[in-house]
């Protein structure tokens, strides 16, 4: 998966369409993507905080 997410835009916006992607509910999303993406992230020194951010602006809930 490195090979492909080469960039740190490629890498930030595959994490918000994972978010996007998965959704099946509001503690599910952060379970799955978070820990899948943790480690690319750190491994191209982009901040944990930036990868939440991402990951709580995919998972909100839908207001009626």
């Amino acid at each position: 998966m490195i090979h492909v997410l080469n960039t740190r835009v490629k890498i930030q916006v595959s994490a918000w369409l994972g978010g996007i992607l998965i959704f099946f509910s509001d503690l599910g999303t952060p379970l799955i993507v978070g820990p899948v993406f943790e480690k690319v992230f750190d491994k191209m020194k982009i901040s944990r905080e930036k990868l939440a951010w991402i990951i709580d602006s995919t998972s909100g809930t839908l207001s009626h």
